[in-house]
């Protein structure tokens, strides 16, 4: 989960072509934006807030889900009983991994100038950006 939470806020970033996601509050509407844009990921609208909360910074921030969320390998993609969240894992990935090809397919099949290929090119040259060294080289 700690992967896929990595992978949904990357890929919004590049979906939405911003450099980084360390404005005040962009890391949480990325997860809003990605459960409200994808099918795949119904049972989580309303929910993202607090999925972000519990599982994204939870998981980052101390190792563990946080807030009443839980995570199994078996159930439904999401099922919500009296405060408890249970996550199915495997059907989380399986739904994320859907997302990326369907994105893949979009650039594939997309123009050079449109405008998911300007906003990844944007959030590219940020990357490669980030890979090279603030500090003067020696010759």
């Amino acid at each position: 989960m700690a992967i896929a939470c990595l992978m949904i806020e990357a890929l919004q970033s590049f979906r939405l072509g911003w450099v980084d996601t360390s404005q005040r509050g962009q890391g949480e509407q990325a997860f809003c934006s990605f459960f409200d844009a994808e099918d795949g990921f119904l049972s989580f609208r309303g929910h993202a807030h607090d999925f972000y909360r519990g599982v994204r910074c939870g998981i980052l921030h101390q190792a563990e889900t946080t807030l009443g969320w839980r995570i199994r390998r078996d159930g439904e993609l999401l099922s919500v009983n009296a405060g408890v969240h249970i996550i199915n894992a495997t059907k989380f990935v399986r739904a994320l991994k859907k997302v990326l090809d369907k994105y893949r397919d979009t650039l594939k099949t997309g123009a050079w100038d449109e405008e998911s290929w300007v906003l990844l090119r944007k959030k590219m040259k940020s990357v490669c950006a980030n890979c090279t060294s603030s500090a003067p080289t020696k010759p």
